[in-house]
C-alpha cells in the first residue's frame, strides 16, 4: 500500500505532506468535538440524576444528626432530673422527629 509513497519522487511527498497534515488535524478535531459531547452528556447527567440525591441524602443525614442530638438531649434531662413531663414532650418530638423521617427514608 505504502510502496507507491516509498517510490514517489520528493516533489510528490512535499506536496502531500500538507494534505496529510489537514487530514491528521481533521481527525484530532473530529475526535475532540466526540469526546467533548460524551463529556458533556455525561455531566448533565451527573447535574440532573446524581446531585440531587448527594443533596437529599446530606440533608437527611443533618436532619438525622439533629435527631441524635435530640435525644441526647433528653436523655441529659432524665439524668439531670428534669420535671417529668418536660422530658416526656421532648420524646413525643423526637418519635413524631422519627416517624417524619422515616417517611423521608422509604
Amino acid at each position: 500500500m505504502f510502496a507507491w509513497i516509498r517510490n514517489a519522487s520528493v516533489t510528490t511527498k512535499v506536496a502531500l505532506a500538507p494534505g496529510f497534515a489537514i487530514v491528521c488535524l481533521a481527525m484530532v478535531g473530529v475526535i475532540g468535538f466526540i469526546a467533548n459531547e460524551r463529556l458533556s452528556t455525561s455531566l448533565i447527567s451527573l447535574g440532573e440524576e446524581r446531585v440531587p440525591r448527594i443533596v437529599a441524602a446530606a440533608a437527611l443525614s443533618e436532619e438525622l444528626a439533629s435527631i441524635h442530638a435530640t435525644v441526647n438531649q433528653s436523655l441529659a434531662w432524665e439524668g439531670a432530673g428534669y420535671k417529668e413531663a418536660k422530658i416526656e414532650e421532648l420524646d413525643k418530638k423526637i418519635i413524631a422527629r422519627l416517624k417524619a423521617y422515616g417517611e423521608k427514608v422509604k
